[in-house]
C-alpha cells in the first residue's frame, strides 16, 4: 500500500499550537489515545485522536468533506511520523451502549423493557441518513465497525456515528478485504475473509444492533429472540448472502416507515421482491437484444435517428447540469463545499469575475472549514485557507440564492474584495467583512467588474476605539480629524494634513509638518486606514489603524 504524505515538522508544529490538551478521555496503550483539547481557532473544546503507526489519512481527510448532522465534524487531520491525528467535534452526550446498560439495570430492577420499537426506528433512521452520506461518496464509504459504543446520544436525542479508525474505501475490482476487521459479534460475514465488506456489510451490523436494543442480547445464532413487527427487517438485514440483504439503507429507511405505520413486513416478501428485481433485469436484458436486432434490420436510416436522439439527450442533460445550484438544499443536505465550487455555471462566474486570479482563488481555499447559511440575507458563505497558512493565503466565498457571487482572497499582505454587482459593495456581506478583518491588519482592495468606482469620503466613520471625520475641501482633498479610545464626536483633533487622491479606492493622507502618512482604502461606507510611516512625537495619540464605518 502506498504510504501517505506525511506532514513536515514545522506543518506539524503549527498543527499543534493551534490547541491545548486539557484533559485524557483514553488511552489505550500502544494502539491510540483520545484527549479534550482547547481548540484555539474556534475557541471550543474538540476531541484530539492520535492513532499509533497507522495511516488514517486518506479516510479522514476524506470525511473532512462531509458534512452532516449525524457525523460528527472533523476540523483537522495530520499523518506525522507514521502516525495519524485528528481534530474533530466533541459530542456532549452519552454513548449507546451506557444508554443500553442503564436500560438493561432498570429491567433486572423491574422495569421490563429496553428500547421501545419507536426509540430504536429513530435511532436507526439516523445511523441510516449518516450511512447514506457515506455509501453515496464515490467509491463509497464502508464504516465497518457499527456498534453501540461507537453512536453517541446527545441531549436532543439526536444521534453521531463516530470511530473511523477501521472504515474503507469499497474498491469494485476486489473479491475480498485484505484484513479481517470489525468487532466480531456486529460484523458481517464477509468482514471475516469470505468477501468484500460494502455497504450491505454495515446494513448487517445494523440488523445485530437493532436486535441487542430491543432484546439487550447479542446472539442471534438460534434466529431471533425478538417477536415484534420489526422482526422481519431485522431478519433480512442478518441475512448471510449479501444479495439477499437490503441493498442499501434508503431500502431499510422505507420499511422501517412501513412498520411503523402497521403495514405487515415479512422476509418472504422482501426475497420475492428481489427475485422480482433479477426478474426484471433478465426481462430488460430480453428486451434490449431484440431492439438491437430490430436496430440491425431497419438500417443505417434508424441508425442516424438514434444517433440525433442522443445527441440531444447528451445536450439536454448538460443544459441540467449548469443549472444555478440551490445552495440552501446543498447547504440543508450537508453537501461539501466542492460540490458547488465544481459546478460548471459557478467556475464560469467565478472565472468571468475574477480573471487571471481564479486559480489563485481556488488554491486559497485548499481547507475548507464547515459552510454556513444566513438565512436572513439568503446566502450560502464558505472560508477556508491553505493548509499551515491560515491568514497569510486564504480565501472566502458568498453565494446568493439567485447565483450572484461576492469573494474575497488574501494575497501578499491584502484582502482582494470582488462583486458580480453594484449591491455587492454597497452592502458587503458581513461574513466577509469579518473574516477580511479576521486576517489581521490587511488593507482591503476592492475591485468590481466593468465600473470605475468614485466615492465621496465626507463623513463621519467609527469603530470599536476610535473615530475619523473627513471633510471635503474644494480642491477636491479632504481634512482629517480623529480622536483614539472613544467615538464621542467631542473628542477630537486636527492634525493639520490633508487627504489626497491616488486611485479609485486608495488615498494617501501627509500631515502638514511631516512626520506621518496614513494610506486610506475607501469603499462606499467602509474605509480601512494603514500607517506607513509615524515619527511624530505625539504618535502613541495619533493610530488610527483599522476598519471604519460611516455612520
Amino acid at each position: 500500500m502506498q504510504r501517505s504524505k506525511e506532514s513536515s515538522e514545522l506543518g506539524f508544529q503549527f498543527f499543534v499550537s493551534q490547541f491545548q490538551i486539557e484533559r485524557s478521555i483514553k488511552n489505550d496503550e500502544g494502539k491510540s489515545k483520545v484527549d479534550l483539547v482547547l481548540y484555539y481557532p474556534i475557541e471550543r473544546n474538540c476531541v484530539l485522536k492520535q492513532y499509533y503507526q497507522k495511516d488514517l489519512i486518506s479516510i479522514y481527510k476524506q470525511l473532512e468533506q462531509i458534512h452532516h448532522p449525524n457525523l460528527p465534524v472533523i476540523y483537522k487531520a495530520v499523518y506525522y511520523k507514521g502516525d495519524t491525528y485528528v481534530l474533530e467535534e466533541y459530542i456532549d452526550g452519552k454513548s449507546l451502549r451506557e444508554l443500553l446498560m442503564e436500560r438493561i439495570k432498570e429491567s433486572e430492577e423491574g422495569v421490563d423493557y429496553f428500547f421501545t420499537e419507536e426509540e430504536v426506528v429513530s435511532i436507526i433512521n439516523q445511523l441510516c441518513q449518516a450511512l447514506s452520506m457515506l455509501h453515496d461518496q464515490n467509491p463509497p464509504l464502508i464504516h465497518r465497525d457499527i456498534k453501540p459504543e461507537n453512536i453517541m446520544v446527545k441531549p436532543d436525542n439526536s444521534i453521531k456515528l463516530i470511530d473511523f479508525d477501521i472504515a474503507r474505501v469499497y474498491q469494485v475490482e476486489k473479491d475480498n478485504d485484505t484484513r479481517v476487521m470489525g468487532t466480531r459479534e456486529y460484523a458481517a460475514p464477509e468482514q471475516f475473509g469470505y468477501g468484500q465488506t460494502s455497504e450491505k456489510s454495515d446494513i448487517y451490523s445494523i440488523g445485530v444492533l437493532m436486535h441487542e436494543l430491543l432484546t439487550g442480547s447479542l446472539s442471534i445464532k438460534n434466529g431471533v429472540a425478538y417477536e415484534g413487527k420489526l422482526k422481519p427487517i431485522i431478519e433480512t438485514c442478518i441475512q448471510i448472502d449479501p444479495k439477499r440483504r437490503y441493498q442499501t439503507v434508503k431500502e431499510l429507511q422505507i420499511d422501517l416507515k412501513r412498520a411503523l405505520n402497521g403495514e405487515r413486513i415479512t422476509v418472504s416478501n422482501i426475497l420475492q421482491q428481489e427475485q422480482h428485481r433479477s426478474k426484471s433485469n433478465r426481462s430488460e436484458w430480453i428486451k434490449i437484444a431484440i431492439l438491437l436486432l430490430c436496430i440491425g434490420i431497419a438500417g443505417s436510416f434508424y441508425y442516424s435517428v438514434l444517433l440525433d436522439r442522443n445527441k440531444k439527450a447528451v445536450e439536454s442533460e448538460n443544459e441540467q447540469k449548469e443549472e444555478i445550484p440551490d445552495v440552501w438544499l446543498s447547504y440543508k443536505n450537508g453537501e461539501s463545499p466542492r460540490k458547488l465550487l465544481k459546478n460548471a455555471v459557478i467556475q464560469e462566474k467565478l472565472e468571468n469575475l475574477l480573471g487571471v486570479k481564479y486559480d489563485y482563488f481556488m488554491n486559497g481555499i485548499d481547507e475548507v472549514k464547515i459552510p454556513d447559511y444566513n438565512t436572513k440575507e439568503d446566502y450560502y458563505y464558505v472560508e477556508g485557507h491553505v493548509a499551515e497558512l491560515k491568514g497569510v493565503i486564504g480565501s472566502a466565498l458568498v453565494i446568493y440564492r439567485d447565483g450572484t457571487i461576492v469573494c474575497s482572497f488574501v494575497q501578499d499582505d491584502k484582502n482582494y474584495y470582488y462583486s458580480e454587482t453594484k449591491e455587492g459593495y454597497e452592502q458587503p456581506p458581513i461574513e466577509l467583512i469579518e473574516w477580511m478583518i479576521s486576517n489581521g491588519d490587511y488593507p482591503i482592495i476592492f475591485k468590481e467588474k466593468g465600473e470605475q468606482l468614485s466615492f465621496d469620503l465626507s463623513g463621519n466613520y467609527i469603530r470599536e476605539d476610535g473615530y475619523l471625520k473627513l471633510q471635503k475641501n474644494e480642491d477636491e482633498t479632504y481634512s482629517l480629524l480623529g480622536a483614539n479610545g472613544d467615538s464621542t464626536f467631542g473628542i477630537l483633533r486636527e492634525t493639520k494634513g490633508v487627504v489626497k487622491k491616488v486611485s479609485d479606492y486608495s488615498w494617501t493622507y501627509i500631515q502638514e509638518w511631516g512626520g506621518v502618512t496614513l494610506e486610506l482604502y475607501s469603499f462606499y461606507d467602509f474605509i480601512y486606514v494603514t500607517t506607513l510611516m509615524d515619527d511624530a512625537q505625539d504618535a502613541e495619540e495619533m493610530q488610527f489603524d483599522g476598519l471604519y464605518k460611516r455612520t
